[in-house]
């Protein structure tokens, strides 16, 4: 039985790691034209700020969807059709009242949220980025839409197609800078749109067949919507906490003079390329098998498995990060340094990549661990864990960015991740000796 689900795992590895290193790959390319056509300009730092900002909306919205639909939506599935899109419907109108609360923040507050986390930028700067934070909502509302019918494609094993359609996004940021790079760093913004409507719309046409909201059952949504909502709002908690790293990063980054935040942006691109083909890959599939075994009792061999994969990518990912880190400056250097990305701004952006090469093993390891604890559904534990973690980088970029600046910040991360990958690990050990005696 075992042989089997490594089989089985191996073969979704495969297909996932394809789908998804096309995907890392075109957005990879994607930084490497922003480079040559906008280096590490001011105005780029306004957008990435701003896109940086709805990107932790995005993922503190997001963060608990997978954790919410998945694991019930197998369940489900497995009793009865209609349960199963009345259990959907739920879940999908809930997301969508969550939006309008977010429109409605957006609409009267942004202004005064871009001026309390960005206190190194201008007025001036304050309001450029609050009208690309505005335009950028689009981008929210469609990628948000889109993952939930993501998560059903990744839950029927349709793991290529999951995995390869967010690359609609940088493929169509990438056209939009080569045909209209004259008007600026706009032009990423609106292949920023047009990309996350071809997600929406490809993502919908291809999770359609999985459910229809024409046969739930009316006399059991009062049940649903007090289960999802109770469990979505410790999961929302817990997204909100890990979300809030990112900005606060880039916050601090404001605050070490211009370039800082589009520095800081470069040097996360390598490293991310490497996140997802390697670490994001196992940690969908895994989810995805935990979550079986967990439901069919196979309790066993769901320790078996979690703790050899855990040896395998541990060791693979600390030799592969060693040696990239030390041939940091080569690959910034062959990667970036062409355009209006000169020697200066390579200066600015080597360091730092070469301290998130680093965390690459304890990534793996949290996000793992992070799976284990989403299958078991250990809400509350990772809960506490992310709001340590957001609170221990907070203290660590105060401290460290004056002194050390964006090298600093990247530290910050390094020692967050670590910790993160520590605490995870206990509480999954700790559960499974619980489950097993």
């Amino acid at each position: 039985m075992l042989s089997k689900l490594k089989g089985q795992f191996f073969k979704n590895f495969i297909l996932l790691a394809i789908a998804t290193f096309t995907v890392k790959g075109l957005g990879f390319f994607k930084e490497m034209m922003i480079a040559n056509y906008f280096g590490t300009s001011h105005e780029l730092d306004i957008l990435i700020f701003s896109l940086t900002l709805a990107g932790t909306f995005l993922t503190v919205l997001s963060g608990g969807m997978e954790s919410t639909v998945l694991p019930n939506y197998l369940r489900f599935k497995n009793i009865d059709f209609t349960q199963k899109n009345t259990y959907l419907f739920v879940v999908f109108s809930i997301f969508i009242v969550l939006l309008f609360f977010v429109y409605i923040l957006i609409s009267f507050l942004s202004q005064d949220i871009i001026t309390i986390i960005a206190p190194g930028f201008s007025i001036e700067d304050v309001l450029i980025a609050s009208e690309y934070f505005h335009m950028l909502f689009i981008y929210i509302l469609f990628i948000f839409i889109s993952i939930f019918f993501i998560i059903l494609l990744k839950a029927e094993k349709k793991f290529f197609m999951s995995g390869i359609i967010p690359g609609l996004l940088p493929a169509s940021i990438i056209m939009l800078i080569y045909f209209q790079n004259d008007i600026g760093v706009i032009s990423i913004g609106y292949g920023i749109i047009v990309g996350a409507f071809l997600q929406l719309l490809l993502s919908w046409l291809k999770a359609s067949r999985f459910f229809s909201f024409t046969t739930i059952n009316l006399n059991n949504l009062r049940e649903h919507y007090r289960t999802v909502t109770k469990k979505y709002s410790v999961l929302l908690g817990s997204g909100l906490f890990i979300g809030l790293i990112g900005i606060t990063d880039q916050s601090f980054a404001t605050l070490a003079g211009d370039g800082a935040v589009s520095s800081l942006n470069y040097a996360q691109k390598l490293p991310a390329l490497l996140d997802g083909v390697i670490i994001m890959v196992l940690g969908t599939i895994l989810f995805s098998t935990f979550s079986e075994n967990i439901s069919l009792s196979k309790h066993k061999e769901n320790q078996l498995f979690y703790f050899k994969t855990l040896k395998i990518v541990f060791i693979s990912t600390l030799l592969i990060s060693i040696v990239l880190s030390y041939f940091s400056q080569d690959l910034a250097d062959i990667v970036f340094v062409r355009g209006k990305f000169d020697y200066e701004s390579l200066i600015l952006v080597y360091p730092v990549q070469t301290i998130f090469f680093l965390k690459l093993p304890f990534v793996a390891i949290a996000i793992i661990a992070a799976r284990m604890m989403n299958s078991f559904e250990l809400n509350r534990e990772m809960l506490y864990i992310n709001i340590f973690s957001f609170s221990f980088n907070g203290v660590l970029d105060y401290l460290l960015v004056d002194k050390f600046g964006v090298v600093g910040i990247s530290y910050a991360t390094l020692f967050t991740y670590i910790l993160a990958a520590i605490f995870n690990y206990i509480v999954v050990d700790k559960h499974l000796k619980k489950v097993l005696t």
